[in-house]
């Protein structure tokens, strides 16, 4: 099911970008998304190339990052909340 979110000219003037990436964050929804077995056709050559190329110490993370449900938190540092300004 898609969803479809419309935003006002008032909601993109309040909308804030981070001020920097989060890594940590960016490679536990990359190893989420190499687990599911869902939308093969976005993901499906992503993942067979990613797979193969996957060193067997950086396998670990599969561990720590579950296909769905909890992982650790410091891999979500939203936490922290972005500053106001």
């Amino acid at each position: 099911m898609g969803f479809r979110i419309h935003f006002t000219a008032a909601d993109l003037a309040r909308t804030r970008i981070a001020p920097s990436p989060q890594p940590l964050l960016e490679t536990s929804i990359a190893v989420r998304v190499l687990q599911e077995t869902t939308d093969s056709v976005a993901f499906g050559a992503w993942r067979q190339q990613v797979r193969a190329r996957l060193h067997p110490t950086a396998r670990m993370i599969l561990d720590l990052v579950p296909p769905r449900g909890w992982s650790p938190n410091f891999f979500h540092p939203s936490c922290s909340p972005l500053p106001a300004g």
